[in-house]
């Protein structure tokens, strides 16, 4: 609710975070931009050490599961393909 105390406090602490993260956002841009990046790109981060960077401009991203585990990179390779199912055409 938008009067409680808890509001507030959330609200106070975001704002604080948003300080600390801008800087960190322009210069994950100008990285992005630097290596060709036209679309969007996302970095998901979680308190178990879960990381990933995705791009939009092709396949690649780079995963983390977990604190502890090997960062990788990963391609994702995908392809259309027809199948014809026993029943449908008849």
């Amino acid at each position: 609710m938008a009067g409680s105390k808890n509001f507030e406090k959330e609200k106070e602490d975001f704002r604080a975070m948003c300080l600390e993260v801008m800087p960190l956002a322009e210069k994950f841009g100008e990285i992005t931009r630097k290596y060709g990046i036209e679309k969007s790109a996302h970095i998901s981060v979680s308190k178990e050490g879960y990381l990933c960077f995705e791009n939009y401009d092709n396949e690649w991203e780079m995963v983390r599961i977990a604190f502890g585990e090997p960062i990788r990179i990963r391609y994702s390779y995908s392809e259309e393909i027809s199948i014809e199912r026993s029943g449908e055409n008849d």
